[in-house]
């Protein structure tokens, strides 16, 4: 029986699989084993995460919500899908996937077929459209409920655009971040000789970004 639509306040996930679609090449065994690989790396990972959560094709969705709009119960919520977040990039880059995604906070309707919402339109509108490095970020103007204590832990940084453009993020890191960076260093290295030369512009994007966070200040 289906569910009827329910609506709530809090953070969203909007995130896609760099990449994924190029690996869906070759053979049908190889790409059922690609596909066998991606659902056994989601049912682990799904298992541990705190909010609602979807894999549909490429593409991930996840929902921390509130229960009011005190930034108390937002930053720790936030705090909840940060750590979420680290677990999920640490899982991915370890099977070869990067993530490349945007969270929101506001209202989000889900039903039982479909999520929809204003926070849901706004990351997936930064995730398809905007950003251009496989980075799961937050921007800046989506920060203003959450306290000083739980942003201390994220840092920001400027990030090109798909148009060209530059808009400042909160960008959120994988716990083994060396271990993410030397990934992403060995995927740039074999994209930019072999392409598709957008992903490996992406991918540099990302390393960028990337040594710019870990500078000394």
């Amino acid at each position: 029986m289906p569910v009827a639509p329910r609506s709530s306040k809090g953070w969203v996930l909007c995130a896609d699989i760099l990449g994924f679609k190029n690996e869906m090449t070759g053979d049908k065994t190889s790409i059922k084993k690609k596909l066998k690989q991606l659902e056994t790396l989601w049912t682990a990972s799904s298992s541990s995460i705190s909010g609602t959560s979807i894999l549909v094709s490429d593409s991930l969705f996840i929902h921390w919500p509130c229960a009011t709009d005190e930034t108390a119960e937002v930053s720790k919520q936030f705090t909840l899908a940060r750590g979420d977040v680290r677990n999920l990039l640490d899982r991915f880059c370890s099977y070869g996937f990067f993530l490349r995604g945007s969270i929101a906070y506001g209202d989000v309707i889900m039903s039982s077929s479909m999520w929809a919402g204003a926070a849901l339109f706004r990351a997936h509108t930064l995730e398809s459209s905007v950003i251009n490095a496989p980075l799961v970020v937050m921007p800046e103007n989506e920060c203003a409920r959450i306290s000083r204590e739980a942003l201390s832990e994220v840092p920001s940084n400027d990030l090109t655009t798909k148009e060209g453009g530059i808009l400042r993020f909160r960008v959120i890191l994988p716990r083994k971040l060396d271990d993410f960076e030397m990934r992403l260093s060995e995927r740039y290295d074999l994209l930019r000789v072999h392409g598709p030369a957008d992903a490996a512009r992406k991918i540099n994007n990302a390393l960028t970004a990337l040594r710019e966070i870990r500078r000394p200040i």
